[in-house]
């Protein structure tokens, strides 16, 4: 049974570095990251490729080209333009399944696309964070707004499960409420998807949680549960917006660890 798993980019965007960072000053994340003309941090958005067996899945879809022009110029989007193509490169022509961690417009912006493109595949979600898309509020309508066409077409499941042979979800919370972690395993290898839990390496001190965090007690609970996981099982983490280490594996404790830089093919 062969298998590759692989980092698709699937475009970029900017955040402003208050809510990238929460209460971290920035007398420390300034050491680590720059700020463009407008004073924000760029973001890409690295989807997962996973050929396992035959089997072809993709975790989140991405920041999409659906958005409104003052969206677009607010959060500097910058969408995957050959996305598709790319996938098509790794996939033959076949997606099974895109599973997401969350349905926030820079991991769910081209789901749609996706359906349409790919008789058959499955659009996974935690069930909460369906509901979440058409129940938002003041706080959090802005990152919902324009993935809700996709709702319909979601596959909504309940809680932590294993989902096949070799696909395990852990409804996490905290980020958002139907935030889910992703672990997997391809040949021996086993590798897991944090979520916005630690989007980047420099988030993964438990204490570096995104301001943008609706529930921040879960995400901290379950970033210290999943790091302890990471380097008692050398599984390899791949961050979600990482712009310059998309995957690693972690050593040491969670309260001093050190990462080392995995080299996964990345298109």
């Amino acid at each position: 049974m062969s298998g590759e798993v692989s980092i698709i980019k699937g475009g970029n965007f900017s955040l402003d570095p208050g809510a990238a960072f929460g209460t971290t000053p920035r007398s420390v994340w300034s050491r680590y990251v720059s700020v463009n003309e407008q004073y924000r941090i760029n973001m890409d958005n690295n989807l997962v490729f996973i050929d396992n067996g035959g089997k072809h899945a993709l975790i989140d879809s991405g920041v999409g080209s659906i958005h409104a022009d003052r969206f677009n110029s607010l959060f500097q989007v910058v969408p995957r333009i050959d996305l598709l193509d790319a996938i098509d490169a790794r996939a033959g022509g076949k997606l099974d399944y895109v599973f997401h961690s969350h349905m926030h417009f820079d991991h769910a912006g081209n789901s749609e696309v996706l359906r349409r493109k790919y008789k058959g595949v499955k659009l996974v979600a935690q069930q909460a964070e369906k509901h979440e898309i058409t129940h938002t509020n003041e706080l959090t309508s802005v990152s919902y707004d324009s993935v809700r066409p996709v709702k319909r077409s979601l596959v909504g499941i309940d809680g932590s499960r294993r989902l096949n042979s070799w696909l395990s979800v852990y409804h996490t919370g905290g980020h958002t409420i139907g935030h889910q972690s992703i672990a997997f395993q391809v040949g021996k290898e086993k590798y897991l998807y944090i979520g916005d839990l630690a989007p980047s390496t420099f988030n993964l001190k438990p204490s570096r949680i995104t301001a943008i965090d609706t529930y921040p007690m879960d995400s901290l609970k379950w970033k210290k549960r999943l790091i302890r996981k990471a380097i008692a099982e050398s599984i390899t983490c791949i961050f979600s917006h990482d712009t310059v280490t998309p995957a690693a594996r972690i050593s040491g404790t969670v309260e001093k660890f050190e990462i080392t830089p995995v080299d996964l093919p990345v298109y």
